[in-house]
């Protein structure tokens, strides 16, 4: 199995990142890194004083335990941002090593864990004779960076699981009710369900992917219903939340029972990065359209616009095949709808028309939304709506705009025929 690696933002001007990252990619097999995960920006965490403490790469290897990896592209002639990097770096190693023995599957005692956890900062253009303060090693070359993976100490199978859902978020799925199964054989229908039930709460590698992602502009997911689009869209909510306090952000749904969920989720997820609650006034969960009683995405925009907005049965009177289509048309046809929020996440999107999902994008800062699809939902829906249904048609009959990124889940915990051919259909 190839290494895995996520980038949860960009590292393009980040050269020695870049220099870790390929020689990573290029030596897995030599280096022992198989089967590891390597995160870029990820994972970060806010402390007690509320900053976001982060560094460039963290490793998380079977064979090896952890690495966190500060790195410094200055060749700087004096120790300041030499310093600086190492501080940030210590930093957060101390947060993640907290963080870790939290796990309690994850203590050797309870005051270590029982796989090494090392910190060093990769500075490839620091002057030779510049080292860095405190406890961190500095890195200069390649050959360097080999020697750290030299050294093995096998993990094993479950608590390398346990370190990845800790970095991953999937500790925080809700999961069922403990069964007692110590009088049963380890080949019992029970003990087997334990262990697909513990399969399917953890992320893989597209579930990792979609929730990790930055959102820059529009953003799709799509799966089949059980693939975890609502976990993956919570989690993206709650990341995007913690990494900017002071954006709106709004989530919206078709079932309004979702409602209570859908906060449980973004809660459970962003306290597993922060030891409190997200700030509800920045985190607006809402019903897309919206009543009297209950504001929702629709009623939210006609009030910002200062537009009446219609009722149900007006809607119905106008367009009895698409009530909502027809609200969200002519909402945007009478005036130039202006952002309302920074971010939408936008869950049960193939239960919406394409009207509703084109507003979301002009609600939305720069466009910036993420839209999860069910596929085959219906034999009359058999994929998702395309750019050119969400974005309309412009000149040449090009699509107004594209999807920045579009993720598609291949587990799923309802298999049938029609996810076999989906997979099949979408590999």
């Amino acid at each position: 199995m190839p290494l895995e690696f996520h980038a949860a933002r960009p590292y393009r001007d980040d050269d020695a990142a870049k220099t870790v990252v390929d020689l990573l990619k290029e030596e897995d097999e030599q280096l022992g890194l198989s089967e590891a995960l390597v995160y870029y920006g990820y994972p970060r965490y806010r402390d007690d004083e509320d900053n976001l403490v982060s560094t460039q790469l963290l490793i998380a290897s079977p064979e090896h335990g952890v690495v966190v990896l500060g790195t410094l592209n200055e060749g700087a002639r004096s120790t300041d941002r030499l310093i600086e990097s190492v501080e940030a770096t210590e930093a957060f190693f101390a947060m993640v090593n907290a963080k870790l023995l939290a796990n309690r599957a994850l203590r050797g005692t309870p005051l270590s864990l029982s796989f090494p956890i090392r910190s060093f900062v990769f500075a490839p253009y620091l002057e030779a004779n510049l080292d860095p303060l405190g406890n961190l090693s500095s890195l200069r070359s390649v050959p360097d960076l080999r020697r750290i993976f030299e050294h093995r100490s096998h993990l094993g199978d479950e608590v390398f699981a346990q370190l990845v859902a800790t970095f991953d978020g999937s500790r925080s799925i809700p999961r069922p009710k403990k069964r007692d199964l110590s009088s049963l054989p380890s080949t019992s229908h029970g003990h087997l369900v334990a262990r697909l039930e513990a399969e399917l709460a953890r992320f893989d590698v597209k579930q990792r992917e979609g929730s990790l992602a930055g959102i820059e502009g529009p953003q799709r997911i799509r799966g089949l219903a059980g693939s975890g689009k609502t976990i993956v869209l919570t989690r993206k909510a709650a990341l995007f939340h913690l990494d900017h306090p002071e954006s709106s952000i709004a989530y919206t749904f078709h079932t309004k029972s979702l409602y209570q969920q859908v906060r449980r989720l973004i809660t459970r997820f962003y306290r597993a990065e922060h030891d409190r609650d997200p700030e509800w006034d920045q985190v607006n969960v809402l019903h897309a359209w919206g009543g009297r009683e209950d504001p929702g995405i629709y009623t939210k925009a006609c009030e910002a616009h200062g537009v009446r907005p219609m009722t149900f049965s007006e809607a119905r009177q106008k367009d009895p095949s698409s009530p909502f289509g027809v609200a969200c048309r002519e909402l945007m046809s009478a005036v130039e709808i202006q952002p309302v929020f920074d971010c939408i996440f936008i869950d049960e999107g193939q239960d919406f028309p394409p009207e509703f999902i084109r507003l979301c994008g002009k609600l939305a800062r720069d466009m910036k939304f993420v839209c999860a699809y069910d596929e085959l939902q219906s034999i009359f829906q058999t994929k998702a709506p395309d750019a050119a249904a969400i974005f309309g048609v412009g000149a040449g009959g090009k699509p107004n705009g594209k999807f920045e990124r579009d993720i598609v889940l291949y587990k799923c915990c309802k298999e049938s025929p029609q996810s076999a051919a989906f997979r099949s259909r979408s590999a």
